[in-house]
């Protein structure tokens, strides 16, 4: 089989990842974001060798990379949830995409720990470019009122997923909105955390 960063044949660990590529790949540090979000955590530092996987994942149409990063994440013992939402995607995005990549991350993570996949509770109502493609100080702005929750979620313990949180901005208006509809808590975890830089 071949490895999820260098693409070359070989033997590979769990999380699909030859010998020479285990080095390049470490796990995210600890980080929090702002208000509304209640906690935070990620699978992976986000580097070159990260951001191969992740590009191949999302615009190339490798599916296959969301089962290899989701294997990266654990979701903290105490985060008691009643379900898991993606980051949803604008209509026109999905259709372009062919696919949400972060509802392929939350499926991967709701077979493994047993949690309901909620994807029809939040929606993205606003079509915004995409936060890699706009400065760090323009990300707030960009997503601002982009999002709107259920009122179905009122009174539930949310885990929110993302493939990379940079800024945060994207997570924390999905809470945003995900609280102002009732939800009690959310959580917010992705495959990568790029905190401090570019994705």
């Amino acid at each position: 089989m071949a490895c999820c960063v260098c693409n070359k044949e070989a033997v590979l660990n769990s999380h699909g990842l030859c010998e020479s590529c285990r080095e390049l790949i470490l796990p995210a540090p600890a980080f929090s974001l702002k208000d509304p979000g209640d906690k935070a955590a990620a699978g992976l530092r986000y580097n070159d060798s990260v951001a191969e996987i992740v590009h191949r994942f999302k615009y190339y149409g490798c599916r296959y990379l969301g089962k290899n990063l989701a294997s990266f994440i654990e979701i903290p013992e105490d985060w008691r949830a009643d379900a898991i939402i993606p980051v949803p995607l604008h209509p026109k995005r999905m259709r372009e995409r062919g696919y949400n990549q972060s509802r392929i991350i939350a499926e991967e993570l709701g077979q493994r720990y047993g949690i309901a996949v909620r994807d029809n509770l939040l929606k993205r109502i606003r079509n915004t470019l995409m936060q890699s493609m706009t400065a760090r100080e323009e990300r707030v702005q960009n997503v601002k009122d982009a999002f709107r929750a259920s009122k179905r979620c009122s009174g539930m313990t949310i885990i929110l997923v993302d493939d990379v949180i940079t800024s945060g901005s994207t997570s924390e208006e999905c809470a945003r909105a995900l609280k102002a509809a009732g939800a009690d808590k959310v959580y917010v975890i992705a495959a990568c955390y790029a905190g401090g830089q570019e994705s």
